[in-house]
């Protein structure tokens, strides 16, 4: 006595691995830049060790932001990526007595290798425009934004004889984002002995 009903239904197969295809944009509006359209663009699967971004934003007002991404990896040997962007914001209206228009740009560098087991090199690398003010958070590493510097660093380390010798070399580089002051250290250790340039 019970009444029961049965609805249609289709099966779709999914796929698991990765494929190219296009990034659907998001749409919205900003009270100083004005409707937008944000984070669409082109992903390309190149293969299983690489792929490839590019994306951005553009606004009624003009304003834009393009960014690609290129990333690289072979598993227990290296991954890296190499990003880079450039971005020019309007605020308000032209004409407007607080019209503003900021370029802004960063380019982004990692890479970790282990050459072999005794033997490893990362490197993190940033270069940027001193408009910060240009960058939103989809553009630009918060924590950059929040401190207004950018720090870059680059390693390498090598035991010799069993882990009983070891070299070990390093750089770093810390930029202030709202200004133009630069500062680079280069460290390394021989053996025991370390020095600092």
């Amino acid at each position: 006595g019970v009444p029961i009903s049965a609805l249609p239904f289709i099966f779709f197969p999914s796929k698991s691995e990765q494929t190219s295809g296009i990034v659907v944009p998001s749409y919205g509006y900003d009270s100083e830049m004005g409707y937008n359209i944000s984070e669409g663009g082109y992903y390309w699967y190149i293969n299983d060790y690489m792929d490839w971004l590019n994306e951005g934003d553009i606004s009624l007002r003009g304003s834009w932001r393009m960014r690609s991404r290129f990333r690289y990896a072979e598993r227990y040997h290296l991954t890296g990526n190499i990003s880079a962007e450039f971005q020019r914001i309007f605020y308000n209206e032209e004409g407007d007595p607080d019209f503003r228009k900021i370029d802004g740009w960063n380019v982004d560098v990692t890479h970790n290798q282990e050459f072999d087991p005794s033997a490893k090199a990362k490197i993190n690398l940033k270069f940027a425009s001193q408009n910060t003010t240009a960058y939103s958070l989809n553009s630009f590493d918060a924590t950059d934004i929040i401190s207004q510097q950018a720090t870059s660093y680059a390693s390498f380390s090598k035991t010799f004889a069993e882990g009983q010798r070891s070299l070990s070399l390093s750089y770093q580089r810390t930029q202030q984002l709202n200004e133009k002051n630069l500062s680079e250290s280069f460290f390394y250790i021989i053996m025991g002995h370390h020095f600092i340039q």
